[in-house]
């Protein structure tokens, strides 16, 4: 897929059943949802959704869309909670290559450097 804003556009259509309803959990404007359902059906060359008064019924191919975006949306919010809190810590292994002539002048300040992460418990 190349616009995940659509399929989860679609997703919530699905999900929902209206386009109101859709918009108002993505966030966006009526509009939006219906041009991301329409290029989506587009690229797809396939109808997602019978649209009637009432709201949207999903197709057979919309209903294969709804079980695969509901797994891939518990997905990402899994990958979410199990980033969240990890906050800006950067850990690993630092090579600098340098060229001799400048060795004397990296050396002090890296040792300068480490200490400073170890003295202020980061590292």
């Amino acid at each position: 897929m190349e616009n995940w804003d659509e399929v989860r556009t679609a997703f919530q259509v699905a999900r929902v059943g209206t386009v109101s309803g859709a918009a108002e959990a993505l966030g966006v404007h009526h509009a939006t949802v219906i041009r991301h359902i329409d290029a989506l059906e587009a690229r797809l060359g396939a109808k997602l959704f019978q649209r009637h008064a009432r709201g949207y019924t999903a197709t057979e191919a919309g209903q294969d869309l709804l079980a695969v975006a509901g797994q891939t949306d518990d997905q990402f919010a899994q990958l979410a909670g199990r980033i969240k809190g990890r906050g800006d810590e950067v850990t690993g292994e630092l090579i600098v290559t340098s060229l001799d002539l400048l060795s004397a002048l990296l050396v002090p300040t890296i040792a300068v450097f480490r200490n400073d992460i170890v003295i202020c418990g980061c590292g």
